[in-house]
């Protein structure tokens, strides 16, 4: 009986090792489809067609079916060697500065930037933070990583950059656009951007207050085990939930109706503060608001009639 390095070289040197490795994952998923849905031939035929395609190679079919025969006959071992099955339920877990993470499972929240924006200098002086990401279907543990420029006095994280000495918190279009599509910006949450998204469209068919889609998230993280045992109450997962929303939706307000490049938010959630924000800049959005409608039929390609757009708002304060 040939050993486990045996088979693998075998392997290898038919078909590459690169090749190996994507042939393996597409084999092991492919081969849960039972055969009167996806045929053995129908299965090899897309294996080709994939790793060729991925890698600019020319594998043949009968290349495909013999490295597939060895994969199915020592699945055990392509299992083991390549973690398939379980990697997503092993965790590997690293302490740094009082922080436990799991580095394969937790979600690391990078700083949207690794230079400083006034000074281009190196940020410095990495901090971490354990929070909790609301998603629409669970809870995720993740990891805030932020960085300060000590010249500027500036800290960055994954959202935005502030300054705790003149109290004031900046967006840009890089910092809100997340590759983890991931709206975070202080305490210890932070927002998918899918669960602002699905409430936004609630709002739009319908009436949805924020405690009510609040314990929609709580119920449905409860029936489906994944609250990832953080005990949400509804109330206070309402008031956070707005003001992400309401902060999410004025910087994107902002960046379509406006050509600034950084837009303000206050520094924290105090009521107070952010009270005091809507008041100072309600007539910057007022202005903004209205000068784009009113001259919305000077926009190239827009979709109303020319003759009718920008001749009149209707505000109804939502109420029918």
């Amino acid at each position: 009986m040939p050993n486990g390095d045996d088979i693998l070289e075998a392997l290898r040197s038919s078909i590459g090792l690169v090749s190996l490795v994507y042939i393996c994952r597409l084999y092991m998923k492919l081969s849960t489809f039972p055969s009167i849905i996806l045929p053995s031939t129908a299965r090899t035929h897309l294996i080709k067609q994939a790793v060729n395609d991925r890698y600019d190679n020319s594998h043949t079919t009968e290349d495909i079916m013999m490295v597939t025969n060895m994969i199915e006959i020592n699945k055990d071992l392509i299992n083991r060697v390549l973690l398939i099955s379980d990697f997503d339920r092993i965790s590997i877990t690293l302490d740094i500065n009082h922080i436990t993470m799991d580095v394969l499972n937790d979600i690391i929240l990078f700083p949207f930037t690794n230079i400083c924006l006034d000074c281009t200098k190196s940020l410095t002086s990495y901090r971490y933070k354990s929070v909790h990401i609301i998603d629409c279907f669970k809870i995720i543990r993740a990891v805030v990583v932020t960085a300060e420029c000590k010249t500027c006095t500036l800290i960055y994280n994954h959202s935005s950059w502030y300054s705790l000495k003149y109290q004031w918190r900046k967006i840009n279009n890089s910092s809100l656009n997340s590759t983890l599509k991931i709206f975070y910006l202080c305490d210890s949450s932070g927002f998918t951007y899918s669960v602002l998204f699905d409430y936004t469209c609630q709002l739009l068919h319908d009436q949805c207050p924020f405690q009510s889609f609040s314990r929609i998230l709580i119920d449905r993280y409860n029936y489906e085990h994944q609250n990832n045992n953080i005990i949400l109450q509804p109330i206070p997962l309402a008031k956070l939930f707005q003001c992400h929303w309401l902060l999410y939706q004025i910087v994107r307000f902002e960046f379509m109706l406006g050509k600034t490049q950084i837009v303000n938010l206050p520094v924290s959630f105090n009521r107070d503060e952010l009270n005091y924000h809507f008041e100072c800049y309600s007539g910057w959005w007022h202005h903004l608001f209205t000068t784009f409608w009113s001259r919305h039929k000077s926009v190239p390609n827009i979709k109303c009639s020319p003759s009718d757009c920008s001749r009149c708002v209707i505000v109804d304060g939502h109420q029918k």
